[in-house]
């Protein structure tokens, strides 16, 4: 169980940076700051990166994506994502 709180929101053309805090309820730990980027598509709005705590998801994939390219290969890099995709989907 959470707290979520909406702290604001700041539109540049078609993004839009949308800031909440949350906090597990009842607790006096230090909130965590999580932001969602946000690209307008037509009639509605697409998240294409969550920065927590100024970690972004994608920075953070990218980064993974790069070294087990560099280190290993292109195909090692699809052939992990389909053994992950493939856990995934046969999870119950």
């Amino acid at each position: 169980s959470y707290q979520m709180s909406y702290d604001g929101e700041q539109a540049q053309g078609a993004e839009t940076t949308v800031r909440t805090t949350v906090r597990p309820a009842g607790s006096q730990t230090s909130p965590i700051r999580i932001e969602y980027k946000l690209r307008r598509r037509r009639e509605s709005w697409i998240v294409f990166d969550v920065i927590t705590d100024d970690l972004s998801l994608v920075r953070n994939y990218r980064s993974q994506f790069n070294r087990i390219i560099t280190q290993k290969s292109f195909a090692e890099l699809l052939r992990r994502m389909r053994d992950r995709l493939a856990n995934v989907e046969g999870s119950p």
